[in-house]
């Protein structure tokens, strides 16, 4: 019988534990934790491309989500637990268990567009500096003044300038793939000298309980919903796609 609970004591002291709710993991290959939806994957993987468990002892995954510098939302109480699960964690699983998850987690979709019009700015900022400089800036009255120069080659400067800034920030930062549910939904309208425009936003929770904002088209305003789960593909500020399976 020492034996039999020596065992046991040694199975509790290796359960795999959720980072921040520090609920046991029934299965221990579970991806997400079964009471509060956040991702269990905190400890890497190994070389084989096989997850490797965090493990730790009872209550100290409260202590970890509960610290602010950890974690930016604190620990869930049970009934938090249970409400999340209902829900995200539901989706999370259910993408997880998706016969195209693979293949999404896979995905590189084109950047052209958001390197196109980075890239428009930089060139537009350009021509309008060679225009200041050459003096082929005219006024209403004819001939060139150093104010409009001046202020023409301000203007191109600060076009490269953030052009140039936006375009170096895309390109340096990482692809990234997660699993994530549509938290929430709202859009923009505002005036333009070409009439009324309407911008549209999406905010995607992720497993790890984080949430973020990204502008999406109006295509894709129309195809998703509050509660929409899947794999979103962002990069910098951009969303470049969103593998969904459904609302949950």
């Amino acid at each position: 019988m020492q034996t039999a609970m020596g065992r046991n004591t040694a199975e509790n002291r290796e359960a795999v534990r959720c980072p921040r709710c520090g609920a046991e993991a029934s299965d221990q290959n579970a991806g997400y934790c079964l009471c509060c939806g956040s991702s269990l994957g905190l400890g890497g993987r190994a070389a084989n491309g096989e997850r490797v468990a965090l493990r730790m002892g009872a209550g100290l995954g409260q202590e970890i989500g509960s610290r602010p510098e950890r974690s930016s939302t604190p620990a869930l109480t049970p009934a938090q637990g249970a409400q999340r699960m209902s829900a995200a964690g539901q989706g999370f699983a259910a993408v997880h268990s998706h016969m195209e998850y693979e293949s999404w987690m896979r995905d590189e979709p084109s950047c052209f567009l958001h390197l196109f019009g980075w890239g428009a700015l930089v060139a537009l900022g350009l021509f309008m500096l060679i225009l200041g400089l050459t003096g082929n800036t005219h006024t209403k009255a004819g001939y060139d003044s150093g104010m409009s120069i001046a202020f023409v080659a301000f203007c191109a400067l600060g076009m490269i300038t953030f052009g140039g800034w936006q375009l170096a920030h895309f390109l340096q930062a990482p692809l990234l793939r997660r699993v994530a549910r549509v938290a929430d939904m709202r859009s923009r309208i505002q005036h333009t000298k070409h009439g009324w425009s309407t911008k549209y936003y999406a905010t995607f929770q992720f497993e790890d309980g984080s949430q973020e904002e990204f502008r999406i088209s109006t295509g894709e305003s129309e195809r998703t919903s509050r509660g929409d789960c899947g794999v979103v593909i962002t990069r910098y500020t951009a969303m470049l796609a969103f593998h969904r399976v459904g609302c949950i």
